[in-house]
């Protein structure tokens, strides 16, 4: 279900509907197999990767009201499920990709509440530090923007990275003074 729900997302960050339809579609099927063989923790959590997929294929099509129903719908799911405890965590948290579509949405305040829920469960997580500074430097936040770009720089300060998010945060800070 993990790779069917990476390509699913992957299809629709670049435009390939049909075939993030069918991974889908796919997942989907591994919901019911599931379902079935009452797997009912296993079950919850393709539950939560379907509805995100679908978020990220309506946002594709331009159904920006449908995607954030499903994206909500899949965050508030994922907050109410426990984490197994052999299992692995979540690919990518729902409040993350919540946060990430609220941005290509332009709500960036709403992305930033996202975002701080998500850093709540899942502190530290580069992607969501990232998130919440963009989203609070775009809600014209300069305290939390400079704070989360901090805590950015901070996790990656022994890093050999030329990833452009650690130069941006850096670039912020050094702005900010």
């Amino acid at each position: 279900a993990m790779l069917h729900f990476g390509r699913a997302l992957g299809f629709s960050h670049i435009g390939k509907i049909e075939s993030a339809e069918a991974e889908l579609q796919t997942l989907k099927s591994l919901h019911k197999a599931l379902v079935d063989a009452g797997e009912t923790y296993k079950s919850g959590q393709v539950n939560i990767q379907i509805h995100a997929a679908q978020g990220w294929i309506e946002l594709a099509k331009g159904n920006n009201d449908e995607a954030l129903t499903f994206m909500k719908t899949a965050a508030k799911l994922e907050s109410e499920t426990s984490k197994h405890p052999v299992t692995p965590g979540e690919v990518l948290p729902a409040d993350e990709l919540l946060g990430n579509m609220l941005l290509e949405l332009n709500k960036p305040e709403e992305a930033l509440s996202a975002y701080e829920e998500n850093l709540k469960a899942h502190p530290n997580r580069f992607n969501g530090l990232y998130g919440a500074a963009i989203a609070a430097k775009q809600s014209k936040n300069q305290e939390k923007a400079t704070e989360y770009f901090k805590q950015l720089i901070e996790l990656t300060k022994h890093s050999k990275s030329d990833r452009p998010e650690i130069a941006q945060a850096k670039s912020f800070i050094a702005e900010a003074i």
